[in-house]
């Protein structure tokens, strides 16, 4: 009904077929939530499918949804907090966002998004001190060999160099 009253998303996503395979998927989900809305994963997968296409709007309805009914859920806060930022649009993290990661590092401290994303936004914002605590909090729970160490290694160091800078 809602694409009738306000159209498709682009006329080139009409013949994709992954795409027509999402939205019944998606029209499904929906219409098993309102028969029963208490479905957390149900809202979860409908916010992420959501962020995934980029409708942040409907994304974080959603999550918020979802951890409406799962308030102990550190990764529903991670996606919910990184939806928030993406849907702003600014460079610096919404204080919702931010608030929302934080208690997501309360419940679970080791949760890997939620510390590169706080270090990233504190290294952006000018606090290098912050993003390297971070960024270090994250190292014992990366496997040394992989890409993403070395990436937060690069990015800890990029945080003393500022560090240093600084006068």
């Amino acid at each position: 009904m809602l694409y009738l009253q306000v159209g498709t998303y682009g006329e080139a996503e009409i013949d994709d077929p992954r795409v027509t395979q999402l939205r019944a998927q998606m029209i499904e989900m929906a219409r098993d939530l309102e028969r029963n809305p208490d479905q957390p994963e149900q809202w979860q997968r409908l916010g992420l499918i959501y962020k995934d296409l980029r409708h942040y709007g409907p994304a974080e309805h959603s999550l918020r949804r979802a951890l409406y009914l799962r308030p102990d859920s550190a990764f529903l806060r991670v996606e919910l907090a990184e939806t928030i930022h993406l849907r702003s649009e600014l460079p610096e993290m919404p204080p919702q966002a931010r608030a929302l990661l934080e208690e997501a590092i309360e419940l679970q401290p080791d949760n890997l998004k939620a510390l590169w994303l706080l270090g990233t936004n504190d290294f952006l914002t000018g606090n290098y001190e912050k993003a390297l605590t971070w960024w270090e909090q994250m190292l014992p729970h990366v496997p040394e060999d992989s890409s993403m160490h070395r990436a937060v290694e690069n990015e800890t160091e990029r945080a003393r160099d500022r560090i240093r800078q600084q006068p």
